[in-house]
């Protein structure tokens, strides 16, 4: 069975570009006219073929699920890490034209699995990629009832999607977004940590009317989570995905 057979679908990259200093969107078409759906928050484990040999790695969708309805196009958000082989080949070497296989998708950090419409999400580093897909969604239904956005990094070249964010404020009711950087002080940007912003007393983010997601290196992640639990929140308003 070839490795075509395994995996769901072939794509074809049709445009790599930067969204940070260490960070791209892939832009893939599906060469099969069959729908591919999925759900914004998801996720599909990719694989490409690195020098000679089949490497395969999970990768968030960025786009909202009605760019693929429409344009059998699926976007894919992926940050250069140390050490890490695919996605050091993706951000420095993959060419425009190349063939990728893309499963099924899978993932629970969705929209449909939380308890309220009144939502804070909680990214840093790539963990922003299902964030950006998760709002890229809301933006279209209007189904919400606030959206709150903090998303830190270390420095503001590391921040991803930051124009997308951005032009939101002008486009959406009830959005507020919070850039934060832990190593560079930097006007339009809050400085330290997304905890700081979270459980602010006056930004008033804390309650059982919202839901949370977090998503991102399992330190803040898992930080996050406990002082949410700490703080009464019950654990079916927190989706979280760490990585």
């Amino acid at each position: 069975m070839s490795l075509g057979e395994i995996m769901d679908r072939v794509g074809i990259v049709k445009e790599k570009r930067f969204v940070a200093h260490d960070f791209v969107d892939i832009v893939v078409k599906l060469e099969s006219n069959d729908d591919y759906d999925f759900k914004a928050g998801q996720f599909a484990f990719l694989t490409f073929n690195i020098h000679g040999k089949n490497e395969t790695r999970a990768y968030s969708f960025a786009c909202s699920p009605s760019l693929t309805k429409e344009k059998k196009i699926l976007e894919f958000g992926i940050k250069k890490k140390e050490k890490g082989l695919v996605s050091t080949y993706v951000v420095d070497e993959l060419q425009i034209g190349e063939e990728i296989w893309i499963s099924q998708p899978t993932g629970f950090m969705t929209v449909d699995n939380a308890k309220t419409q009144d939502y804070v999400f909680i990214a840093v580093g790539s963990g922003i990629t299902p964030i950006k897909s998760i709002i890229s969604h809301l933006s279209e239904t209007k189904e919400y009832e606030n959206i709150v956005l903090i998303y830190g990094n270390k420095t503001s070249k590391d921040v991803a999607y930051h124009n997308f964010f951005i032009s939101l404020n002008n486009a959406l009711d009830n959005y507020k977004y919070y850039p934060v950087l832990s190593r560079e002080k930097k006007e339009g940007y809050h400085y330290g940590h997304v905890q700081d912003v979270l459980f602010d007393e006056k930004n008033n983010l804390i309650s059982n009317e919202k839901t949370y997601f977090l998503c991102g290196l399992p330190k803040m992640v898992f930080d996050v989570k406990d002082k949410l639990s700490k703080k009464g929140i019950t654990p079916e308003n927190i989706l979280f995905e760490a990585y």
